[in-house]
């Protein structure tokens, strides 16, 4: 099966073609031309141009990782309608705190923002720029791109390794019973069928030293008494559980519900990235089965393929739009946190307003995402207890 189950035709906007439009919006206003951008946007996106691509991940991933970023640069990157256009990196100067560990992290617009950027690019502009016939089409090409480059704080933990491991037996032991975990179990067991899959790619699943460190966590005598206030850890422990559940139907042949064991390795290779890994996190994760990249945020989706297990953790990001353009994952996996609210109750209508405006739910309406659901089957869990709720999405073909 290929990567896309169902590819679209893709057609290029050349340079040459766009220009008589360019020079015709010349006495337009900025509303007008920033409308008519929009419709050039929606075009190429129709006529199958794609937002995002595993060569333009790799292109950034190249890229950041040669530079130092001391001082501002560009990455140049393909824009939808076929025009390359640059994309800025900001100097240490310009960063967020001025720190050293502020460096540069990709920010993934998904269609329905760069739609939304296209109709007020032009707003504010002058008389002047707005019959210059250079401008249009340099905003054409940046319009089009879904890629910037801003910059994000990592933070440098003293949190010793031995107390992350420690911290990581412990949530491991108490895995074992926890009810979020029963919860995933029971879901797994509902799917009658599992496309056939290699490797589970886990995305934006959490720092573990820094979890120990925001709450002074790792200076508190004993071991941590709930789950819920060690999230990340957690949410490494759904996908190893995932991996060891799915990888054992697979190589035996066993009924739905069967169980893996404690400490049960799985065969299929689990990958992970975030950006904010710490040293001690990458040890720790390395001794428990993962295997990390070092990347800058997009490194992951440059190896999910049709036999992934996709996890994800991060609503902030248009995963689901990113996933609609380059694969057809065999399964893929949310998990969010649930909010909390006074009287210790999900509220139904708070709820449904949180997934609307903070969840991967907010980028499901372009028409990439919904095709993308339409061959899936959903599965979910919510544990109220502990504040959890996961999707899995399992392909149908």
């Amino acid at each position: 099966m290929n990567a896309i189950s169902t590819p679209v035709r893709s057609t290029q906007l050349g340079e040459a073609s766009l220009r008589p439009t360019i020079e015709a919006r010349g006495q337009l206003t900025g509303k007008e031309k920033g409308q008519k951008l929009a419709q050039v946007v929606q075009h190429a996106y129709e006529s199958g141009n794609k937002l995002y691509t595993k060569d333009m991940f790799r292109e950034i991933e190249v890229f950041l990782a040669k530079h130092s970023w001391t001082e501002a640069t560009y990455i140049t990157l393909p824009s939808m309608i076929g025009i390359n256009t640059r994309v800025a990196i900001p100097s240490l100067e310009d960063r967020e705190y001025g720190e050293p560990q502020s460096v540069p992290f990709p920010v993934i617009y998904p269609y329905r923002k760069l739609m939304n950027l296209a109709q007020n690019a032009f707003e504010g502009e002058t008389d002047e720029e707005l019959v210059d016939p250079s401008i249009p089409e340099i905003k054409m090409a940046a319009f089009t791109c879904p890629i910037r480059i801003s910059t994000v704080f990592t933070m440098i933990s003293d949190v010793p390794h031995e107390q992350v491991e420690e911290t990581w037996n412990f949530i491991e032991e108490s895995w074992e019973q926890s009810s979020f975990r029963i919860e995933l179990l029971d879901m797994l067991n509902q799917v009658d069928r599992i496309p056939k899959a290699s490797r589970v790619v886990c995305l934006g699943l959490g720092n573990l030293a820094k979890t120990l460190a925001e709450d002074n966590l790792y200076e508190t005598p004993g071991p941590p008494s709930t789950l819920p206030g060690y999230r990340n850890y957690v949410n490494h422990l759904v996908a190893l559980t995932v991996a060891q559940v799915i990888a054992s139907r697979q190589a035996n042949r066993l009924s739905p519900d069967t169980e893996p064991t404690h400490g049960q390795q799985s065969s299929l290779k689990v990958i992970a990235e975030d950006f904010s890994y710490s040293p001690q996190d990458k040890e720790v994760l390395a001794k428990a089965g993962f295997q990390i990249l070092n990347g800058y945020g997009t490194s992951s989706f440059r190896v999910v393929d049709d036999e992934t297990i996709f996890v994800c953790c991060d609503p902030r990001r248009a995963v689901m739009e990113i996933i609609a353009d380059i694969a057809r994952p065999a399964a893929m996996l949310w998990i969010q946190d649930l909010p909390e609210v006074d009287d210790g109750d999900i509220q139904a209508e708070y709820w449904e307003f949180i997934k609307r405006k903070f969840s991967f739910k907010k980028y499901e309406d372009s028409p990439r995402t919904i095709q993308l659901l339409e061959e899936y089957t959903k599965y979910e869990v919510e544990v109220k207890a502990e504040q959890l709720r996961t999707d899995l999405y399992i392909r149908n073909i």
